[in-house]
């Protein structure tokens, strides 16, 4: 019963669908590991703070950790819950979404969702805890103070706006939703800006979206892809996508849509993905060593070129 709870209830599912014989052979490159932490430690989520320094959030450790791309890496600020989604404004301060119950407990941890600022030198200040059942994930920083949340489960965005502390719908359509036939799957999980638009991940759905801005505001809804249950995703400049499954798999979908895994092994259970902003082709990688699906590998953040 504990297994099957905390595998529905995973914070982000793992299947890559229609990989053909030969893309789902090993795919291994070398991996530098440049934080790296025992079995049962979960890293859930990864943002730029600035143009050379990430922050990566520790679910089960609840802590932040930081990561200069010169080499440097340091436990910056112990979080009172767990921590899940991470994104900065242009002065380097930010939003983090925090379960108070970890997910591990069950169901529970649906009445426990919580916003917190987190300052230039990861000093933490709780904003707002939220009334009703919600499973707060995916962030996108939207400007002039504002943010975008995924909410996996409800299968809504939401905007917070830090100035007011009001925390309202942005959008709500069938397409973030969860898929009923699959129930305990996340539905909008992992949100990006990019070029004008914002592009997510339905996880139980099995999709990738695009949302159109029209001054900030949702317009036209378009499907990417249909045939990958993503995690979290980075796009790059020519819009290629490269998406993490949580599970062994990266995968790679070129604006031509090419599909294709670009590493099959050495990131077990891998959870955000972002690109350096020093070196081209490098990109960085948290995982959970498998956690959630009874894995036992080590877990931090990681170092690959694609």
């Amino acid at each position: 019963m504990f297994k099957h709870t905390l595998t529905t209830l995973a914070l982000s599912v793992s299947v890559f669908a229609n990989v053909s014989a030969s893309e789902a052979k090993p795919i291994e490159k070398p991996v530098e590991s440049v934080i790296l932490l025992p079995t049962g430690h979960f890293f859930e989520n990864l943002t730029f703070q600035n143009k050379e320094e990430l922050v990566a959030t520790d679910y089960t450790g609840m802590s932040l950790y930081k990561y200069h791309e010169d080499g440097q890496a340091t436990l910056w600020s112990k979080v009172d819950g767990h921590p899940v989604s991470i994104r900065f404004d242009e002065q380097g301060e930010g939003l983090l979404s925090v379960h108070e119950t970890s997910i591990l407990e069950g169901k529970s941890f649906l009445n426990s969702m919580a916003l917190y600022k987190v300052n230039k030198t990861g000093e933490l200040t709780r904003l707002l805890g939220i009334e009703s059942p919600a499973f707060l994930n995916g962030m996108a920083y939207l400007g002039n103070s504002k943010y975008l949340i995924a909410d996996a489960i409800n299968g809504k965005i939401y905007q917070f706006d830090m100035k007011t502390n009001q925390l309202t719908t942005w959008l709500d359509n069938a397409i973030l939703q969860p898929d009923q036939d699959r129930p305990g799957l996340p539905g909008v999980n992992g949100i990006q800006l990019y070029k004008g638009a914002l592009y997510f991940t339905n996880s139980a759905q099995q999709l990738l979206g695009k949302i159109n801005l029209q001054d900030r505001k949702a317009g036209a809804i378009e499907i990417i892809e249909s045939s990958i249950q993503a995690d979290d995703f980075v796009i790059d400049g020519d819009g290629t996508w490269f998406i993490t499954t949580h599970h062994h798999e990266i995968i790679k979908l070129t604006s031509d849509k090419e599909k294709s895994v670009v590493l099959n092994h050495g990131i077990v259970g891998n959870t955000a993905i972002q690109m350096s902003r020093k070196e081209a082709g490098i990109f960085y990688i948290t995982n959970d060593g498998g956690l959630l699906f009874g894995g036992k590998d080590n877990a931090g953040l990681h170092k690959v070129k694609f």
